[in-house]
Order: C-alpha cells, then structure tokens, then sequence
C-alpha cells in the first residue's frame, strides 16, 4: 500500500486511511447460481427444460447444466472446477446435479448421498467448499470512489 494507505483487513485492498473498509457485494444475489458455461448469475425458476431446450418463456434461458429455465443476470465467473458444478450462495459448496431438469421435494426426495439444493431445487452431490463469484475489483474500487464523494 501507498504510505497514505492501509491494507483492509476485510477485503485485503488498499485504502485511504480513515476510508470506509466494507466487503465487496457479490456479483450473484443470494438466490442466483454463477453457470460455469453460461459464465453469468442464473436465476433458477421452477420449469425444466430437460426435454426441450425451446420451452422456456420469454426472458428465460434454458441453463445447460441444471436444465432449468433461467433468468441471466451479471457476468461471472464460477469459483468451481470443471463444467459440471456450480457455487451455491445457500450451501457454499460446489454442487454437481445428478438428475439435470428434475425438481426435488417432500414427494420427491434425493437419494441417501445426495442433497436437495435449496437455490436449483435439484438433486445434487456436494463438492468442495467455496465463495460466490465476487464483483470484479475495478467495480468495487468505483463503488467505494462514488461513496467517498458522496461523503464529501
């Protein structure tokens, strides 16, 4: 850090001294998955597009890897290895779906070595732990120089 700097223990940035030292918000709201093919915040809605991709309404996607119709929401990128998984912002795991396109419940239960994931309502085995995609920093950095002036 500059000498007229320190080093916030919250996100590990450089501020001002005296400067406000809040988390950056995250890029997918807590109801929202980051696709790794998608590459953008989904919100996942109740309808499966498993047997046709074509089915969702308008203003929805068909997401290729829980193949349920999505809302697109912010770019990002998933924390998660590989094409298969995604960061639950409920969970904070990698999740993999086993049964793409099929909704669990009550009536619907998961297997024994699987969870129902309460964001996609799918069926999913449970990877490594992880963050949800944050914004990038060049947005943060904008959005802590808008409140510094607006405090002025």
């Amino acid at each position: 850090c500059a000498s007229d700097e320190v080093c916030c223990p919250v996100t590990n940035e450089c501020v001002k001294v005296g400067a406000a030292c809040t988390p950056p918000e995250y890029a997918c709201s807590n109801t929202e998955y980051c696709c790794p093919d998608a590459k953008h915040c989904l919100q996942p809605t109740t309808k499966s597009c498993k047997n046709d991709a074509n089915s969702c309404t308008e203003g929805e996607v068909c997401c290729p890897l829980t193949k349920l119709c999505v809302k697109v929401d912010e770019p990002c990128t998933s924390p998660c290895p590989g094409m298969d998984s995604y960061c639950c912002p409920d969970a904070l795991h990698c999740l993999t779906p086993t049964n793409p396109g099929v909704l669990c419940d009550a009536a619907h239960p998961c297997k024994s070595d699987e969870v129902c994931c309460p964001v996609t309502k799918e069926c999913v085995t449970v990877g490594d732990a992880c963050q949800p995609p944050q914004m990038q920093p060049k947005n943060f950095l904008a959005i802590v120089q808008d409140s510094e002036l607006l405090q002025q």
